[in-house]
């Protein structure tokens, strides 16, 4: 425990804890300065990983969608991985905690349009279960990354923003089915935040009880 952060501090804190997640100004920073190096080294090693199982979905191109495979190739290595690899090496360097997070939420916005750039390419018919498949990308960064829920919710917004942006004007898809897109990211965006809020709320009280 850092010696700013006084015993009686936290115990104000644990007896009156609401649905907040935001400590008191004392606790919040000892909070952030002492689990940063912590919360970098996991959103490196994971944030590979994602990367690792997100290319993985090449070979999906190869053989689904052949005739668009260089347009694949650009969009998941030159512009998700690049950017990706990039946001991972600068907030290994240190960075505050607002631009780590930010970083790594657009990361999650990238991703997503790099993807949905790969579905306006594609003209196969089957190209329609392309944005049932994106919907991972939220699962990604809001539970397996486990972004802080506030940036969670922020990149969540702007990635369903973009795979509208592209679905609504897709001519291969009836207005049932975009409408169909819409809730599944609907109901996944929601599923995910609760579950995100949750996390981050119970990573918050076991540092208070460490303390």
């Amino acid at each position: 425990m850092q010696a700013e952060v006084r015993l009686q501090d936290v115990d104000e804190v644990l007896r009156g804890r609401g649905v907040g997640l935001r400590f008191p100004s004392s606790v919040e920073s000892a909070f952030q300065r002492d689990t940063n190096a912590h919360r970098r080294q996991h959103l490196a090693r994971f944030g590979v990983l994602a990367l690792l199982i997100y290319n993985l979905f090449l070979i999906n191109d190869y053989v689904f969608r052949p005739e668009v495979f260089d347009i694949a190739l650009a969009a998941r290595l030159g512009l998700a991985t690049c950017y990706g690899l990039l946001v991972i090496l600068v907030m290994r360097r240190g960075v505050s905690p607002v631009l780590r997070e930010g970083l790594m939420a657009s990361a999650i916005c990238v991703v997503m349009l790099a993807s949905s750039l790969i579905f306006a390419a594609t003209e196969r018919p089957d190209a329609i279960v392309d944005p049932f498949a994106m919907s991972l990308i939220l699962l990604s960064g809001n539970i397996f990354l486990v972004l802080r829920f506030w940036y969670a919710v922020g990149s969540t917004v702007i990635a369903v923003a973009i795979v509208l942006a592209f679905v609504i004007p897709y001519q291969g898809m009836s207005p049932d089915m975009k409408v169909f897109v819409f809730f599944v990211f609907l109901g996944t965006a929601a599923f995910t935040l609760i579950a995100n809020y949750r996390l981050e709320w119970l990573e918050r009280e076991s540092y208070l009880q460490l303390l």
